[in-house]
């Protein structure tokens, strides 16, 4: 059976033969892919069960928003949102993140 938690500053995922710990503070965003999530932190990508991401966003802490329907970021690892062009530039990847229609009022920084 799969689950996931928080406890503190860790998210708890349970998998069926292991628990997988993740400090929060390290991990950058949340993707979700055919109906996967993709967890990458500061030094792992884990892939996690299907889960709805705006689901699975609830356990985690304001320091993570989501910015389209498919990426939540954590606040912590933006170096720049660029409204122009409707992307977020993340400071410790070269990733950029799209903003998408829904999320485009969002004003995270104001």
């Amino acid at each position: 059976m799969y689950k996931y938690y928080t406890k503190g500053n860790k998210i708890i995922l349970k998998f069926k033969n292991k628990v997988q710990l993740i400090n929060e503070n390290d991990l950058i965003y949340i993707e979700y892919i055919n109906r996967k999530i993709y967890l990458t932190t500061i030094d792992k990508l884990i892939e996690y069960i299907h889960i709805p991401l705006t689901r699975f966003k609830t356990a985690l802490s304001s320091n993570f928003i989501q910015v389209h329907q498919s990426f939540v970021v954590n606040i912590n690892y933006i170096d720049c949102i660029d409204y122009e062009t409707n992307i977020i530039k993340l400071n410790s990847l070269n990733k950029s993140i799209p903003i998408g229609s829904t999320f485009k009022d969002l004003k995270i920084f104001n």
